[in-house]
């Protein structure tokens, strides 16, 4: 359950903060040590921007406990999340149920 949390928590800090890429593929390089550290302050705000949500979340987890390789409802929420932030590629019923999706 914790690991969940964390990739859900590394999805949406990477979809907020990170650069998209430019056209051509490749991203736009920032350069400087300046831009690096205002990069760690933006991730750590994000981060810290998420922590009510993440509590919502693990606490809505725990009132709805599963049996382990059988959790059908939490596998249906993450899915819903991914859906909501906008991912596309989403597969579930990965080895029963997982669920997969392409950033």
């Amino acid at each position: 359950m914790t690991r969940l949390l964390v990739c859900l928590t590394f999805a949406l800090i990477t979809m907020l903060v990170l650069p998209q890429p430019s056209p051509s593929g490749i991203a736009a390089s920032e350069g400087n040590g300046d831009s690096l550290k205002a990069r760690s302050d933006q991730i750590a705000a994000a981060a810290e921007a998420l922590l009510p949500w993440l509590v919502q979340q693990r606490r809505d987890f725990h009132m709805h406990p599963e049996l382990s390789n059988r959790e059908e409802r939490t596998s249906r929420v993450v899915a819903e999340k991914l859906r909501a932030l906008g991912l596309e590629d989403i597969k579930t019923g990965v080895g029963k149920y997982g669920v997969t999706a392409l950033l």
